[in-house]
Order: structure tokens, then C-alpha cells, then sequence
């Protein structure tokens, strides 16, 4: 059985991000789903022309914005922590078409002290894997956080995701 993650980001000060945000008119608009069976985070999508890297073929760029922000959700479902990509091992494995719809499935893979690593892998059409990463994220304290995002960003309800 699979749930939704809420996106409770929606309403922080500044915030559109181009992957999640689901008013982000040239975003992705991407929604994220836990399968509490497999521990596994998952979206899908069809990527549009305007995501055009060579013609016929979506940008890598998408691809790494898709893994790193899927990497993110799967951290922070299984964590409940802001964290911050601290690094991205990522392999292209085959192009990807557009109107072609894509999964992405990660899964939290190593939690040691304040850093969580993440696999993700973006799988195309016919169930081939186009992209697979190792995201490490650093999971940061709120001084750090503050310094990075500005001391009156994360108040209230975001507190309790700040790392100690």
C-alpha cells in the first residue's frame, strides 16, 4: 500500500521549488508516494518537450533534478529531517523520450551520524533503467540551516524538521 507525502514546504516563505512545487507554472509539479511495504519513495511523470536536452531526448539535467528531489522526499519520510545534498553519484544509463512516462523509486540505503545516503533510479518505458545515483545528504543543525536559508525562514510548524 503506498501513501502520499505531504508536501509541508508548500507554504515556507520563498518557496517555489521547480521539482514539487505545484504552482511552479514551469515546474515538474511532482508528487511523491511512500511504499510503507517496500520502504521505497516513488513519483512518476511524462516529461514534456520544454524539458529538451539533444532533440527527442529529456535533458540530464531533468533527470538529476528528478533523482535529487526524490532522494530528498525519501530522506525526509523515513528521517523527518531537512537535509542538504551534499553529493550526487549519478549514472546515465540510456536516453530518455519525451511523452515517455518514467518511475523513480529510492530507498534510504545508510543512515551514519548527521549524513543519510539514498539510491534512486529513474526507470523509462519497457522497464529500462535510464539513470540510477547514490544522493548523500547532510542532515545540518539550525545554525547552519539559518545561515543557509535565513534566520526567519524556518519558524513554527518547521522547527520540529530541524536537526539538533
Amino acid at each position: 500500500m503506498s501513501r502520499e507525502i505531504e508536501n509541508v514546504f508548500i507554504d515556507l516563505p520563498g518557496n517555489n521549488c521547480f521539482v514539487c512545487h505545484p504552482q511552479n507554472k514551469f515546474g515538474l509539479r511532482l508528487k511523491f508516494y511512500a511504499d510503507d511495504h517496500t520502504g521505497e519513495v516513488f513519483t512518476t511523470l511524462t516529461p514534456e518537450r520544454h524539458f529538451n536536452g539533444f532533440p527527442g531526448i529529456v535533458h540530464g539535467g531533468i533527470q538529476c533534478a528528478v533523482i535529487d528531489e526524490l532522494a530528498f522526499w525519501t530522506m525526509f519520510d523515513k528521517v523527518g529531517k531537512i537535509g542538504v545534498t551534499t553529493r550526487i553519484d549519478l549514472r546515465y544509463l540510456a536516453p530518455v523520450g519525451f511523452d515517455e512516462p518514467m518511475e523513480a523509486r529510492a530507498k534510504v540505503i545508510e543512515r551514519e551520524g548527521r549524513n543519510v545516503k539514498v539510491s534512486a533510479s529513474i526507470r523509462g518505458a519497457g522497464g529500462r533503467d535510464s539513470a540510477k545515483a547514490v544522493v548523500t545528504y547532510a542532515l545540518p543543525d539550525r545554525k547552519t540551516l539559518n545561515a543557509i536559508l535565513g534566520e526567519d525562514t524556518l519558524k513554527g510548524k518547521f522547527e520540529r524538521y530541524i536537526n539538533e
